[in-house]
């Protein structure tokens, strides 16, 4: 079986129906978990009535980005996931075009561009901010994107407690407010403990499309993909996704 895992924190009903309605659309069926902080009634309810299992959580220590880290774990064991297929998303900016079901993969995470960290000065920076010594390890490596990880639960379960961990004992200087504190963490154990468990993304993958950080002229490349990220980014792929003229 395959799941669905996402956060919550903030967004209105108008805001998070495109995922909601997109995944409905490919006819998945299996378990979907989000984890709402500070819910409010009206969301909760909407998202109840289409399927998902509400994890509520009255408030946040942390970040959102990084607290979700730490509720992660806690919602595979809750739901019995640690056998399925885990496909954890964000929930804004994500569209799904095919049922995820079909993702056939052990551990993989899309890239945020297709060059390495010491060519790209927003990740870079992210990584030298808080893990300076680990960036040495992996500079050469292209960044990876902390919205779209798929794998197995019980191997998703001690990833995300890995990524907790190390980014508690970081060097950035607040972690309550917004950091990169989540992809940089995210980055360092693909590329180091988990480096043999990972399967890398290729340009060619059909799996997760990335808008961020890719360079689009028209929609001849957006065809075939499961997830589409960070689709607001980019007029190409938000008319591509939602039939605009």
């Amino acid at each position: 079986m395959t799941s669905i895992i996402t956060a919550l924190l903030g967004y209105s009903i108008d805001t998070i129906k495109p995922f909601v309605q997109s995944l409905n659309a490919t006819g998945f069926q299996g378990t979907k978990v989000v984890i709402y902080y500070n819910p409010d009634k009206k969301v909760k309810e909407y998202l109840e009535d289409n399927d998902w299992e509400v994890y509520s959580i009255p408030d946040a220590k942390f970040h959102v980005n990084l607290q979700r880290f730490q509720e992660i774990p806690k919602v595979i064991e809750k739901y019995n996931l640690t056998d399925d297929t885990i496909c954890f998303t964000d929930i804004r900016d994500v569209i799904f075009k095919k049922d995820p079901s079909g993702i056939k993969s052990n551990f993989y995470i899309g890239a945020d561009i297709f060059k390495p960290f010491t060519q790209h000065e927003w990740n870079a920076k992210a990584i030298i901010d808080g893990f300076p010594k680990q960036f040495e390890i992996i500079k050469e490596e292209y960044p990876l994107c902390a919205g779209v990880i798929i794998g197995k639960g019980e191997l998703l379960k001690n990833f995300f407690a890995d990524c907790f961990s190390i980014s508690t004992e970081s060097l950035y200087s607040n972690l309550v407010e917004w950091c990169a504190v989540d992809q940089a963490a995210v980055n360092i154990l693909a590329y180091t403990k988990y480096k043999r468990t990972l399967q890398y993304p290729k340009l060619e993958d059909k799996i997760v499309f990335n808008t961020a950080n890719r360079s689009i002229n028209d929609d001849s490349q957006l065809d075939g993909y499961y997830i589409y990220h960070q689709y607001d980014r980019n007029k190409i792929v938000k008319n591509y996704l939602f039939n605009q003229k």
